[in-house]
């Protein structure tokens, strides 16, 4: 189709006498050359100023829209009418690029380039006639006319294509759909295809493209094979290699634009840019071999036209093409080397938006090798270009397509390191653009991708922090904005909406701190939003009725908050066993309910009732919950003019009825009325299908939820099937994390261990004990398997990275502690604190991302051997582990179910099920554990423990001498050596070994400590413990070595020790820290210290390592069993054993077991034998004793030695004998 155009011959030739940018016709270099030329031998106004329009077109193509802008500007206000005209033609041109160009040829203004636009420039209103209509050309007319109807309408027409298949797109929409195509047609049938000296573009492309997005994929096929003929026909070489590139387009297509890679570039108005399921699920098609193979054949015919033609803009996009397929086989080093050419070409002739594309391309291929800082580069580079060249929106769609890919990443393949590093890179692009908006949804989209790794705690950081965001730019923008343009409630609504979702996220934490403080959050949104709001008029506005909405949400979750944060603290205080204080809390909780409404006053009911097992109650409660709320759910059926309306009414009715039977379906379990549950299920499964579970951000959820519920109805294959599936999809998340809180923090989740417990539960029921080790194994202490496995790997080898590997340890640790610290602070309400500690975090984040980069740049493999798995052990595999004198039993436990499973070299000898509350086992440990530090009697809560935790296998016990214990939860507090068995302690006489889990057990090997040692020995650093340099004077001479003692046991000094030393003994304070386990630390010299983060990044080879410090060995054990104290720290930085404490202990009693220990070892070598000896050694002593050895060690080391009292009021102990002495120090290792 050939038009009449304002542009002079040369430059029209440049151009490739088009101004259809997808038509990949001309050189912008060579029209950006001779424009500029025109403009220099402009003699007289009027000849500037048609050179100034002539340099605004080709800006505006080239995507430097501020110069086009400005060039339409200089156009002097005495020019022609025509021109004029034109000029202003031009001017709304670049207005709605700027403002609704994307990548993918549709266009649509999102929020970010809404807040920037003046109110009277309303960016809805579609683009009418243009000044001066009626006094201009017959020629000008048709120009203005083109610009109107194909470079503005057809991407509009592309919108209403996006919605084509849903059945509540509107028959008006349609109509004007339908119109579009008809007017191409009218355009085709008005000219020949082709003739010289006129503006020239193809209806048919266009046709045909507007066909393939609907779906019409049969109709659009036989308009390209028309061109294709017609081109064949007049020798148009570029129209033919184009039917070719839209042939092979229509091979890949799922209806989205292929540069896009087939994502979709929908901007979202919520506070995220996720997109509603059913458009995620078509994105980034798998395509088939043979496709793959077509499509590549008709690309390159069309690439080997454009490279004969020399027309390397089109070349360029063919190579983007070329190189989406080789990375659908997986060939990334093809597809960067195309993707490499085609940025060579588009940067030859001056496409900077091609440029921009072939950079985001570049990104995709550098995530899939791990090139995480060079993403974060580049990314930095096109936002930059775009606030450069004021090509907002286009640049605005490129970083949509980063995060488009990192929810696919995440979601479709389960690749959380790369996801996470998309994330960074748009973010990244848009606060290079300055499109906070943009920015702070990417800081949404970051926190639901922690969410659905289970790391609650960060994300509550992300959710906060953008919310305080979205207010900042609230009292950033005009007041007088508001009246008509509201984009301040907007933001307000967005804020509003994350400080729910952080009320939510709180609520699963069981946080009653958290709770309050969002809820506090929404009341303060809330005022601030009435201020943003105009005042009421007659007729109320949307804006008040949804603020009005909103404010009743809030007031509502207040009412909530009187019910929760007593609740929560009832469910602490039972699990703590403070049955009195647990009994106050419910009370309290039951009294809130009062004050809302029906349905949620049952609700909650119901959730108390069943809390206490009163099922009966429950189950009245929320059927009258159930009657209230289904008489307001939404009808399915629904639609408007509006094109927003009639797409969103029938979904937002779909999601509620989505929620309503999964929340019956899961309350129903709870309540243990399973037929009811089926019925949910079923419900629910109607909605969509049988396998949407599968589908969701954290399908193991749901999975185990399934398996209970057909647990109850005694289908237990079925139930196994359900289990088995949920744990393929966590195993394939953990798979591809490579952080190790990521993976503490996946498995951490209750309902993900609850997985496992089911497993295990439905493979007791089948009697098959073999199974259900392996369930239960699957779910301990995974992170600290994979971390020691990391440890054994080829990696560690290396002398290169093997310098950067304990440096990223050290960080990755270092940024989960400051992560829980400021998970700490906002609990608490320490806002200076917390954002100090967010400050820390995203510096540790950076130096993190950045030793990743070069650990990827030296090792290749890197995360694909971070982020592998360790082997879990089974039966077998622990057989052939032990000898004919060892037994491994292993426990575990949840709800109301006690397992336990005894394992020798001959095999499963005992595996045991028993009915017993977790709560009760809780309690009774917590309880022996608090009466063996404090010196209180603890023989009955020792001997009830024995009763439960040995004597189902007491038997066995017996026959073996060596024993491996691997607890679980609240029993890696208890020391099993001093538990009654036998009318001794179960430690006489055996040698015994604390595992984290059975499966640590092959990371271990057997070890002997030989008579020349290279001993590091620390004492007394805080010079606070006499008793101590004592110990470390006495142990060093047992090995002809030189202590370190006071202040020269500083954090430097001990770090350059560690490293070469064989036994490494730290007799010192220690701090194990609850809420923040990672930040537990080891006092040394002034008062430096040694964190568990920085341990576990310090690369040593000791065999044994000996912390002679308080609660050294005392472990914070997480929902998935991950032993977190400064055991796994030695662990996990490379000692082959361990010894430490579970309680703060005397420093003299310490100083004479540890005596004990190493004259045994030094004689034996044995460390499980050594511990055993100065146990019974210790016990022994009669306090005459006692007297004698501390007379000898003070006349021998001339210190001034503290009392110590050898009795406690009300005790008749005498003497070491009582646990509190000798009991808290174990060994873990080979025996």
């Amino acid at each position: 189709m050939n038009l009449p155009t304002p542009l002079p011959q040369d430059v029209l030739q440049a151009l490739g006498a088009t101004l259809l940018r997808e038509e990949g016709r001309g050189d912008f270099r060579q029209a950006s050359a001779l424009a500029k030329k025109a403009f220099q031998d402009a003699n007289t106004a009027k000849d500037r100023d048609q050179a100034q329009l002539y340099l605004a077109l080709v800006h505006l193509l080239r995507g430097q829209l501020r110069k086009a802008a400005a060039c339409c500007w200089a156009i002097s206000a005495s020019a022609g009418t025509d021109l004029r005209s034109i000029r202003s033609a031009v001017q709304k041109l670049c207005s709605f690029e700027r403002n609704f160009a994307k990548l993918d040829g549709t266009v649509e203004a999102g929020l970010e380039v809404r807040a920037r636009c003046l109110p009277d420039n309303d960016l809805d209103a579609a683009p009418g006639p243009f000044p001066e209509a009626r006094t201009i050309k017959d020629e000008t007319a048709t120009f203005l006319a083109f610009i109107e109807n194909i470079l503005i309408g057809i991407p509009t027409a592309r919108n209403l294509a996006r919605y084509w298949n849903n059945d509540n797109l509107s028959d008006e929409l349609r109509k004007t759909f339908r119109q579009s195509l008809d007017l191409l047609e009218s355009y085709e049938n008005g000219a020949p295809i082709h003739s010289g000296g006129a503006l020239y573009f193809s209806p048919g492309l266009l046709k045909a493209d507007l066909l393939r997005r609907i779906g019409e994929t049969k109709a659009a096929r036989a308009q390209i094979n028309t061109l294709q003929k017609a081109a064949e026909k007049e020798t148009d070489r570029h129209l033919l290699a184009q039917c070719l590139i839209r042939q092979g387009d229509l091979l890949l297509s799922n209806g989205l634009d292929p540069q896009a890679w087939g994502f979709s570039l929908i901007t979202t108005a919520t506070e995220s840019s996720a997109l509603p399921e059913q458009i995620e699920a078509r994105e980034f098609p798998p395509v088939s071999a043979v496709d793959i193979t077509a499509a590549r054949r008709l690309y390159q015919k069309a690439a080997l036209i454009w490279q004969e033609d020399s027309s390397y803009r089109a070349l360029a996009t063919a190579k983007l093409r070329l190189a989406y397929l080789a990375v659908q086989e997986n060939s990334w080093q093809k597809a960067q080397e195309l993707v490499r050419k085609a940025e060579i070409n588009f940067r030859k002739t001056e496409d900077y938006r091609g440029v921009g594309l072939a950079r985001v391309f570049t990104i995709f291929l550098n995530l899939e090798t791990g090139r995480f800082e060079e993403c974060r580069k580049i990314a930095a580079v096109i936002g930059r270009w775009g606030r450069w060249s004021d090509d907002l929106n286009y640049t605005l769609s490129l970083g949509m397509l980063l995060n488009r890919l990192a929810r696919h990443l995440f979601l479709r393949r389960g690749n959380f390191e790369a996801a996470k590093a998309a994330y960074t890179a748009a973010r990244q692009l848009f606060t290079e653009l300055r499109a906070p908006i943009n920015a702070l949804q990417n800081t949404v989209d970051q926190a639901r991708l922690l969410e659905a790794v289970g790391d609650d705690h960060s994300a509550l950081i992300l959710i906060d922090r953008a919310a305080e965001g979205f207010l900042e730019l609230v009292q950033q923008l005009p007041r007088q904005w508001m009246p008509e343009h509201p984009h301040g409630a907007m933001l307000i609504q967005f804020a509003f909406l994350l400080a729910i979702d952080g009320y939510s996220t709180a609520n699963r934490l069981e946080s009653p701190l958290q709770v309050a403080h969002f809820a506090k959050k929404l009341a303060g949104f809330i005022s601030q939003w009435q201020a943003q709001i105009a005042p009421p008029t007659a007729e109320p506005t949307p804006e008040l009725v949804q603020f009005l909405t909103f404010k009743q949400i809030a007031d509502s979750l207040q009412q909530q908050t009187l019910f929760y944060v007593p609740y929560w603290h009832y469910k602490a205080a039972r699990r703590s066993g403070h049955a009195s204080s647990a009994s106050a809390y419910w009370e309290t909780s039951m009294q809130a309910i009062s004050g809302l409404p029906p349905e949620k006053q049952h609700f909650f009911e119901a959730i108390l009732w069943a809390d206490r097992k009163q099922y009966p109650e429950a189950i009245i409660a929320y059927k009258l919950h159930l009657e209230l709320l289904e008489a307001k759910l939404p009808p399915l059926a629904g639609s408007t003019s509006n094109q927003g309306d009639s797409i969103n009414n029938a979904t937002v009715a779909i999601q509620e009825l989505r929620y309503h039977w999964e929340q019956a379906l899961l309350m129903w379990i709870q309540l243990q009325e399973y037929y009811r549950a089926e019925i949910a299920w079923q419900k629910r499964c109607e909605l969509e299908d049988a396998d949407w579970w599968l589908r969701h951000p954290t399908p193991w959820k749901m999975g185990s939820a399934l398996a209970e519920l057909y647990e109850g109805l005694e289908q237990y294959e079925k139930a196994l099937q359900y289990c088995d599936q949920a744990l393929s999809a966590l195993d394939l998340r953990r798979n591809q994390l490579s952080r190790d809180e990521l993976k503490t923090a996946i498995s951490n989740d209750r309902s993900t261990q609850f997985l496992y417990h089911v497993g295990t539960r439905l493979a007791f029921r089948q009697e098959n004990g073999h199974l259900a080790f392996h369930y239960s194994e699957l779910g301990k202490g995974r992170a600290l398997l994979d971390l020691l496995s990391l440890n054994t790997q080829t990696l560690k080898n290396k002398s290169s990275e093997n310098k950067l590997l304990p440096h990223w340890q050290t960080v990755n640790a270092q940024l989960q502690a400051w992560k829980n610290l400021a998970a700490v602070a906002g609990r608490n309400d320490q806002t200076e604190r917390q954002e100090e500690l967010i400050r820390k975090i995203d510096q540790a984040q950076q130096e993190l991302e950045k030793l990743e980069d070069q650990l990827i740049q030296r090792y290749p493999g890197f995360h694909q051997l971070a982020e592998g798995q360790a082997q879990v052990l089974e039966i077998g595999d622990i057989r052939r582990e032990l000898n004919d004198r060892q037994l491994l039993i292993s426990y575990a436990y949840d709800e109301d179910d006690l397992f336990i499973w005894a394992v020798s070299a001959k095999g499963l000898q005992a595996a045991e099920w028993k009915k017993l509350s977790d709560e009760e086992l809780d309690r009774t440990a917590l309880a022996l554990y608090q009466q063996l530090r404090k010196k209180e009697n603890y023989r009955t809560a020792s001997a009830h423990l024995a009763r439960l935790l040995l004597q189902p296998v007491a038997d066995l016990i017996y026959r073996y001498s060596e024993l491996y214990i691997a607890p679980y939860g609240r029993l890696h507090l208890i020391p099993f050596h001093a538990l009654p068995f036998a009318g001794k302690y179960l430690g006489d006489g055996r040698l015994i070994s604390m595992l984290p889990s059975a499966s640590t057990l092959q990371f271990f090997r057997e070890i002997t400590i030989p008579k020349q040692v290279n001993l590091l020995c620390i004492g007394n650093p805080t010079g606070d413990l006499p008793a101590a340099a004592m110990e470390a004077r006495s142990i060093a001479s047992i090995f002809d070595a030189v202590p370190i003692l006071g202040d020269d046991a500083t954090e430097s000094r001990i770090r350059a020790e560690i490293p070469q030393a064989n036994i490494i003994h730290l007799a010192t304070h220690g701090d194990l820290s609850e809420e923040t386990p990672l930040s537990s630390a080891i006092y040394l010299a002034g008062k430096d210290e040694l964190n568990l983060f920085e341990l576990m990044g310090i690369r040593m080879k000791a065999d044994l390592v000996v912390l002679s410090a308080c609660e050294s060995g005392k472990s914070d054990p997480t929902n998935g069993d991950e032993v977190i104290g400064l055991t796994r720290g030695l662990l996990a930085a490379g000692a082959r054993s361990a010894i430490t404490s579970l309680w703060s202990v005397d420093d003299v009693s310490t100083a004479l077991f540890m005596q004990y220990l190493y004259q045994h070892l030094r004689r034996h070598g044995n460390p499980a034998g050594a511990i055993t000896h100065a146990r019974e050694s210790l016990r022994g002593l009669s306090p005459e004793a006692i007297t004698e050895t501390l007379k000898k060690e003070k006349e021998s080391d001339g210190s001034t030695l503290r009392n110590i009292r050898l009795r406690t009021a009300g005790q008749d102990m005498t003497g070491y004998e009582h646990p509190f002495y000798w009991a808290p120090f174990f060994y873990t290792g080979r025996l």
